[in-house]
């Protein structure tokens, strides 16, 4: 009897593990649609387009009120290039949120990258 009470306790402990991990999992997916946080959001600056142009340096379009600006952008500084036409930016005025991944898609990409098959057809 003493043996089957052991086996009964690791497997309790083995449900209550995964309980406890399927519990943290729909929490976090909870908290993640309901408490957003709306870092970058205003209702009169709207980043209209952007480009990376190099390590740490990009191009902003940026709509501010009815005028739009090109800015560079380096990690040390925004530099104000010119000031653009406004008006062919018009239907792009509304606030878009970021594109988001969900966080499986991005644990399968960095799986993939890890476990890839050599080039050359040699085992390791």
């Amino acid at each position: 009897m003493n043996g089957w009470s052991e086996v009964l306790s690791v497997i309790g402990t083995i449900v209550l593990m995964i309980a406890v991990f399927v519990a943290a999992y729909f929490v976090s997916k909870y908290v993640g649609k309901h408490y957003k946080p709306h870092y970058g959001y205003s209702k009169h600056i709207t980043v209209i387009d952007s480009t990376v142009i190099g390590k740490d340096r990009s191009l902003l379009i940026v709509k501010v009120g009815e005028k739009a600006f090109l800015i560079g952008s380096t990690p040390n500084e925004f530099t104000l290039l010119s000031e653009v036409d406004s008006g062919q930016f018009e239907g792009d005025s509304e606030i878009r949120e970021p594109q988001q991944k969900e966080f499986i898609s991005i644990f399968r990409d960095v799986i993939k990258s890890k476990i890839k098959k050599p080039d050359n057809g040699e085992e390791n």
